[in-house]
């Protein structure tokens, strides 16, 4: 059983049960891409910014960048990755993308006294109809006195906020009780950009995440007791593309 649900865990169980089975029930791992690497490393020095910030008022940029290419240099020697493209050009894409994010002084508008947390644990609890209790966990990114402020990185500007980021910041304004989400987009193209989007969650918002997680809880506790999980993969070839579980032999469905 598990013991705890996320948004990524929904998003993976509806892609496809069979992937959501071996990652989060089996806890099998599988090779990382290196965009995935390039996105974490981003991640590490915004942490790395924003916490010196709390601590200090200030933070050092060529600290912050040698994090960010060391977290790749040395990605390899933690975890399984692929590299799609060589680790250098993945180094000097991450590095790019934090120098734009400081040069466009995002870093400099916070003020220390603003700060309340970075890349803290959030979680609640939600109960089904039976008084069955479910956790709900996530983690936030920045939290701010009048808002909480999600990073990612993406290859694409976004045109719209997706349902599923919907979810995940109706779950933020729920527990953090702040009402404005702020999403920072550090986008990695030939000349790297920061988009910016502003969101909210309303009442009615926060009843559905509230359902969609109850009704996610239930589809998964009875695929974990009857063992029937489905692959995506099977009819829907694309779904495989998001899972590394074929190549590994771990999933006969793989296409």
């Amino acid at each position: 059983m598990i013991d705890h649900l996320s948004v990524s865990q929904i998003n993976t169980f509806s892609r496809c049960e069979l992937q959501c089975y071996f990652r989060y029930i089996e806890g099998l791992k599988v090779p990382v891409k290196s965009s995935a690497i390039k996105g974490k490393a981003v991640h590490c020095g915004l942490e790395c910014i924003y916490t010196s910030k709390q601590r200090e008022g200030r933070y050092y940029p060529d600290a912050v960048t040698d994090l960010v290419s060391e977290s790749i240099e040395f990605a390899d020697k933690i975890e399984e990755v692929i590299w799609d493209e060589p680790k250098n050009k993945v180094k000097d894409g991450a590095v790019d993308l934090i120098n734009v994010y400081i040069e466009n002084k995002h870093p400099d508008v916070v003020q220390q006294k603003d700060i309340e947390a970075v890349e803290m644990k959030l979680d609640t609890e939600l109960f089904t109809e039976t008084g069955e209790e479910i956790k709900i966990v996530g983690y936030a990114d920045l939290i701010l006195k009048n808002k909480v402020v999600d990073f990612k990185t993406r290859t694409k500007k976004p045109t719209s906020i997706t349902t599923d980021i919907k979810f995940q910041t109706a779950f933020y304004t729920s527990v953090t009780q702040k009402d404005e989400i702020e999403l920072q987009y550090l986008i990695s193209t030939k000349k790297p950009q920061i988009v910016i989007l502003n969101t909210s969650s309303n009442n009615n918002l926060k009843t559905i995440t509230r359902e969609v997680f109850i009704s996610a809880f239930k589809r998964i506790s009875q695929s974990i007791k009857t063992g029937n999980f489905l692959p995506t993969g099977l009819f829907h070839p694309w779904a495989c593309g998001y899972c590394g579980y074929g190549d590994k032999g771990y999933c006969k469905f793989s296409t």
